[in-house]
């Protein structure tokens, strides 16, 4: 029977690890998990480490849906996976812990461990957030390695991962996606040898000198791609050839959301890319290989430095009062730079 990871969750949800092996969608339920404000429910590192049931218990007293709301209407789906979660046998005595969330000026970055019941360990990292410095960073991806983010998920990775840590998986949806592979590729040697999985969900890719990098063909058979059929994100910058396609409710760039992805029983329901997404993949390509490095850099900075001058730090804060000034900033950006932005949204939006 096809749904989605809610449906995997009810007919799964009373199988433990062991009668039932890890799959794909178990990934993404975990990959999704990193997205939840769990400050102070959650322990950080050293603090020691709280269960799935308990963990919910405790969201549920300090985050009504209202207020999740207010911060951001994605978490609302985020916040009822956790609740089917615990109420399933195969998630509720899952273990979490080391919750990372810093934003800052530089960067947004969030991660957990988790570890389940058959001792196998997943490391998940946050997709972007409504930030405006996480929306940033993704654009810095064109011309930067490693960003702020990447260099946070290589050193979380080699911290949270022990002696006694054997089957490790590595994952994230979206920027999180990308921080998985950037953290495989880049922790220590001893840390590297315990994973036995990457999983991108959606997310970008590299720059063609770090695909092409000794570091990164060192992980490359471990990285389990999977994008949406009209996927936009996951075909930003160069990434494994071997990647899945699955089917998904939405259309469009909608389709980016994961809990639009259909499942049947242990795994996705594959389909093809679309025309529109091959499109996209090819020219967003050559939009980055045209530009100069720092014609690329300049052409990020215009576009932000419009949220900063506005002090706008998080999309949330967007309202009918400043975004008459945003769109005059955006008027103020000078037109080479501008019309380099105009077209990138031209080949994402209207690509065919």
């Amino acid at each position: 029977m096809r749904g989605n990871i809610y449906s995997y969750l009810r007919r799964n949800g009373n199988y433990t690890f062991d009668e039932k092996p890890f799959n794909e969608i178990d990934n993404l339920i975990l990959a999704e998990l990193s997205y939840l404000p769990f400050k102070g429910i959650v322990p950080s590192f050293n603090e020691g480490y709280i269960t799935v049931k308990d963990a919910e218990e405790l969201f549920s007293k300090r985050y009504t849906c209202k207020k999740l709301k207010k911060i951001a209407n994605l978490l609302l789906e985020s916040r009822f996976l956790l609740k089917k979660m615990a109420e399933s046998k195969r998630f509720q005595n899952a273990l979490l812990y080391n919750y990372v969330k810093l934003v800052d000026n530089d960067k947004q970055f969030g991660a957990l461990t988790i570890e389940l019941s058959d001792k196998s360990i997943y490391v998940s990292y946050e997709g972007t957030d409504t930030s405006v410095i996480g929306w940033e960073e993704d654009l810095q991806l064109s011309y930067k390695f490693p960003v702020s983010s990447q260099k946070l998920a290589s050193m979380y990775l080699n911290s949270t991962i022990h002696l006694f840590d054997y089957k490790v998986r590595v994952g994230g949806h979206s920027k999180g996606g990308n921080l998985a592979m950037a953290a495989a590729m880049n922790c220590n040697f001893l840390v590297r040898k315990k994973i036995i999985e990457v999983y991108n969900n959606d997310g970008p890719g590299f720059l063609r000198k770090e695909i092409e990098s000794r570091r990164y063909q060192m992980i490359a058979p471990k990285i389990k791609m999977i994008v949406p059929s009209q996927c936009v994100v996951g075909m930003f910058l160069y990434h494994v050839d071997n990647y899945k396609v699955v089917k998904s409710t939405n259309r469009g760039i909608m389709q980016h959301d994961a809990f639009s992805w259909v499942c049947d029983d242990e795994k996705f329901v594959v389909t093809n890319l679309s025309k529109n997404s091959k499109g996209t993949e090819i020219n967003l390509s050559k939009w980055v290989e045209s530009l100069k490095p720092e014609d690329r850099e300049s052409c990020v900075s215009e576009l932000f430095k419009v949220f900063k001058d506005n002090n706008i730090n998080d999309l949330t804060e967007i309202n009918a009062k400043n975004f008459l000034k945003i769109i005059k900033g955006f008027k103020n950006i000078k037109k080479a730079e501008r019309d380099k932005l105009i077209k990138v949204f031209k080949i994402v939006a209207f690509e065919k």
